[in-house]
C-alpha cells in the first residue's frame, strides 16, 4: 500500500470528526409481524471513547462493495485511492428506545468518505462493515436490513504513572479481528460540544439505511496508537496494511443516533 504523508490523512481525519456511531437495540426482539412496521429505531450512548483512524483503500475495492448511487471521495494525490475510516468506539451507558440496556459494548466500524449520492454533491459516509459485543443490538439493527456482525471483543483501560491511561481493545470474529492499543491523555470534561455529523448510508438487504445522529463531546485530545489487522479477514481485503501507528485525535462524549429503513 502507498504511504502518504500522514499530515495530508491528519487534515481530512480532523475535518471528519467528531464522527460517532450507534445503532439502535430493543430490550427484546418483536415478533415477525412487528418486525415488518419497524422503519427506525433510536439510540442514546453515553460515558464513550472513540478512536478514528483514517487510511487509504484502492478504489478498485471500495468500487466493488459500494453501489454505482454513491460517488466515493478521492484521495486527491492519486484518484485510484478513497479514504477508509476505522472507527471503533467503547459505551457505558446505553439507552435503547428509552430503556437502560445493562452493562458497556465495544463496536467496530469502517467507513469511506462520499462527494455524492444520486449525483447530488454530499459530503457523507457509506458503511462497509459493522461489529459489535451487543447481540439485541445485532437482531435489531437486523430487521432494518444492516449488515452487522457480531463480534467479540476485549477492552481495558489502565493509568499509567504519568496519569495518561493506556486503553486496548481488541476484536475477533465476522472477519472483523483486529487490535488497538492507545496511549490517551484524557481530555477536559468542558466545554462540550453539541453538533451533527455528516449521515452514514449502507446498503441494507431491503432497501438504503441511513444512521444520523447528534454528538455531545468534550474537548479532544492526542492518542498515540498501534493497530494490528489480522491476515484474511474483512478489513484486510481492502488493503489496509497489516500494522500501523501514530498520532490520531481521541474523542470523549456521548451522542444520540437514529436508524431509518427506506
Amino acid at each position: 500500500m502507498t504511504r502518504y504523508p500522514r499530515a495530508a490523512l491528519r487534515a481530512v481525519a480532523i475535518a471528519l470528526c467528531p464522527l460517532v456511531v450507534a445503532v439502535a437495540v430493543a430490550l427484546q426482539a418483536p415478533s415477525a409481524s412487528a418486525a415488518a412496521s419497524v422503519r427506525s429505531v433510536s439510540t442514546v450512548e453515553l460515558d464513550c471513547y472513540e478512536f478514528n483512524e483514517m487510511l487509504l483503500a484502492p478504489m478498485t475495492e471500495l468500487r466493488a462493495v459500494i453501489p454505482a448511487r454513491y460517488e466515493i471521495a478521492p484521495f486527491p494525490p492519486s484518484p485510484d485511492l478513497g479514504y477508509l475510516l476505522v472507527s471503533d468506539h467503547h459505551c457505558g451507558r446505553v439507552e435503547v428506545n428509552g430503556h437502560r440496556w445493562p452493562g458497556r459494548h465495544v463496536t467496530t466500524m469502517g467507513l469511506t468518505l462520499l462527494r455524492s449520492r444520486d449525483g447530488v454533491p454530499q459530503e457523507a459516509f457509506f458503511q462497509l462493515w459493522y461489529g459489535t459485543t451487543n447481540l439485541s443490538l445485532v437482531a435489531q439493527a437486523q430487521l432494518l436490513g444492516l449488515k452487522v456482525r457480531p463480534v467479540a471483543a476485549t477492552q481495558s483501560v489502565v493509568a499509567d504513572a504519568d496519569g495518561r491511561n493506556q486503553v486496548t481493545m481488541a476484536f475477533q470474529g465476522a472477519g472483523l479481528d483486529h487490535r488497538r492499543t492507545a496511549l490517551v491523555t484524557e481530555p477536559a470534561a468542558t466545554p462540550v460540544t453539541e453538533a451533527p455529523s455528516a449521515p452514514i448510508y449502507a446498503a441494507g438487504r431491503r432497501g438504503e439505511v441511513t444512521m444520523s445522529y447528534q454528538n455531545a463531546l468534550r474537548p479532544s485530545s492526542v492518542a498515540t496508537v498501534d493497530v494490528t489487522i489480522d491476515a484474511g479477514t474483512r478489513l484486510a481485503e481492502f488493503g489496509l496494511p497489516p500494522t500501523y501507528a501514530g498520532d490520531i485525535e481521541f474523542r470523549r462524549g456521548g451522542w444520540r443516533s437514529t436508524i431509518s429503513a427506506s
